[in-house]
């Protein structure tokens, strides 16, 4: 189950934030309205993957089997694509 959880999360989150996978950056004359929403979808979209996360951890804690740890790559590397670029 947190396997799927695993899987699905990156799917569900995308579908929550409906800007695409790695979401592009804010238009400079976006109002103020527009960024809270976007920062409201934001969070969201990482709790849901952080969530599949913990999912797998406990799953992995619970039962022998690893396959908990690698579908919890899945999430992890969709989050960091969705970090925020270094600025020079």
């Amino acid at each position: 189950m947190a396997v799927a959880l695993a899987v699905a999360a990156p799917l569900v989150a995308t579908l929550v934030r409906g800007s695409g996978l790695v979401a592009p950056p804010p238009d400079r004359d976006a109002s103020p309205a527009e960024l809270v929403a976007r920062l409201q979808k934001t969070i969201v979209f990482f709790g849901l993957l952080e969530s599949a996360v913990i999912f797998c951890a406990v799953a992995l804690i619970a039962s022998p089997p690893t396959w908990p740890l690698l579908a919890a790559l899945l999430p992890l590397v969709v989050m960091a694509l969705n970090l925020p670029s270094r600025s020079a």
